[in-house]
């Protein structure tokens, strides 16, 4: 690293010793004579400078454009405003916070008109049960939901809707509520799988602020949509084995499994993979603190 000063940087911020000490912290004691200790200070001293203007900043939000999308009606409803029950938690337009999610922002540039937000039931599913009520009662046409450990598809499962858990980091989780950072999902419900690819065509695509969604492409190049227009000759699906076992499964979901195995013997390969819990997920287990704080990364002793 190379690091260049248009000043002088003194030192006397950093007391004589710091950078000795602060070596020794990461096993280092031997090896750094007096004059690279009084440079290794002026380093020190220059980044300590620039770390409390920083901290002396104003926290940095994103902003909506609330002249473009202003908030209006925003209220709890009433029971007759109420559908299948409490299926809404909030009812407004969007067209007041201080900052919106990234998928709702990209969601409003898209040209969606944003209603309120549903509630969270046990019953339709759990999770967002409310949303996929909306959704599957033909109130809404697209809700978006946050997946855990099911909270989008068996919802969505229980209203007919289609549920869709992106890929880990392909759809910003920033300004969503986090429930485990290294198993936050948040996706598209809607009637139909054409539905589910346009929204997530428009809400996909790393946002520079998510760290989780490094990889994901750029926002605005998937063509998701596009895609459900070619054939699927060629593809190689993978249908998730254990998904078929549950004794809630749909016995019609059973016949088509048993129907797909016989395609070996039409001429067309398949194989078989099983899914099993990671090492790291099954030292997790059971979700308690304790076990958390077990896998927590701390140096192997001999």
């Amino acid at each position: 690293m190379s690091v260049f000063f248009d000043s002088p940087i003194s030192d006397d911020a950093i007391p004589e010793g710091e950078a000795e000490l602060l070596l020794a912290n990461i096993g280092i004691t031997e090896g750094i004579s007096s004059a690279e200790s009084s440079e290794y200070r002026q380093l020190l001293a220059a980044v300590h400078d620039v770390a409390e203007h920083v901290l002396a900043l104003p926290d940095y939000a994103t902003r909506p454009n609330v002249e473009k999308y202003p908030r209006n009606n925003i209220h709890r409803p009433s029971l007759e405003e109420q559908t299948f029950g409490n299926a809404w938690a909030h009812k407004f337009s969007i067209r007041e916070n201080e900052n919106d999610a990234t998928v709702v922002t990209r969601a409003l540039e898209a040209g969606a008109y944003i209603v309120g937000t549903a509630i969270c039931e046990n019953f339709s599913g759990g999770s967002t049960s409310g949303g996929c009520a909306l959704v599957g009662g033909g109130l809404v046409d697209i809700a978006i939901g946050a997946d855990q450990g099911g909270s989008i598809r068996v919802p969505s499962s229980f209203c007919g809707c289609v549920g869709l858990k992106p890929t880990h980091g392909l759809v910003p989780y920033t300004g969503v509520s986090s429930g485990d950072t290294v198993n936050d999902y948040v996706g598209p419900i809607a009637r139909t799988v054409r539905d589910v690819a346009l929204c997530l065509d428009a809400i996909s695509g790393r946002d520079d602020y998510d760290d989780r969604t490094l990889g994901a492409p750029i926002h605005g190049s998937t063509t998701y949509s596009k895609s459900l227009q070619s054939s699927v000759a060629g593809m190689r699906i993978g249908i998730l084995f254990e998904g078929s076992e549950h004794r809630s499964v749909d016995p019609l979901v059973k016949r088509t499994q048993r129907i797909a195995g016989t395609l070996g013997l039409m001429g067309f390969a398949h194989g078989r993979r099983g899914l099993f819990s990671t090492e790291f997920e099954s030292a997790r287990q059971p979700w308690t603190n304790a076990s958390f704080r077990s896998c927590s990364h701390r140096p192997k002793t001999r």
